[in-house]
């Protein structure tokens, strides 16, 4: 989502005003369309305007994976999410901050560690799931490699 927000924000924005108003078609019933969208997006359409949508308008923004790996936060039903325009606004932001600067990579995080410089933001997503046990030696392994950064 980041890296369609900062290479085609303007695209971004028109996805996701076509997912955010078709919740209106649904009247009082609009977290039926949250469902939807939610449904949708575990069954594999994992695009960029979905994932925004479900951000805006789930519970606190906070998003919630289950056990089996899927979206499972529920909707904020005292609001609708961000205004497409608002939203538009913060997209083109982001995109004019970050676009030429950035370097989007499915590496793992050794390899980009490696070739980072001083000045340089490194920001990771790793998707593990584990067990509070072995949390402390997955700690300890990630911090090997920050190690050898020279700052």
């Amino acid at each position: 989502m980041l890296k369609e927000a900062v290479e085609n924000p303007e695209r971004l924005s028109d996805d996701y005003r076509k997912v955010w108003e078709e919740q209106f078609s649904y009247g009082d019933n609009h977290t039926e369309h949250f469902f939807l969208v939610r449904d949708r997006f575990n069954d594999g359409q994992k695009t960029p305007a979905n994932m925004l949508y479900l951000i805006a308008r789930c519970v606190k923004g906070s998003v919630r994976y289950g056990g089996n790996g899927k979206f499972n936060q529920s909707p904020d039903r005292r609001r609708h999410g961000t205004n497409p325009e608002t939203l538009r606004k913060n997209v083109l932001a982001v995109s004019a901050l970050l676009k030429g600067r950035t370097i989007f990579s499915d590496l793992d995080y050794h390899d980009v560690l490696d070739t980072v410089c001083p000045g340089d933001l490194v920001y990771m997503v790793r998707r593990i799931r584990v067990l509070r046990p072995t949390l402390v030696s997955i700690f300890s392994e990630f911090l090997s490699p920050l190690k050898k950064i020279k700052i």
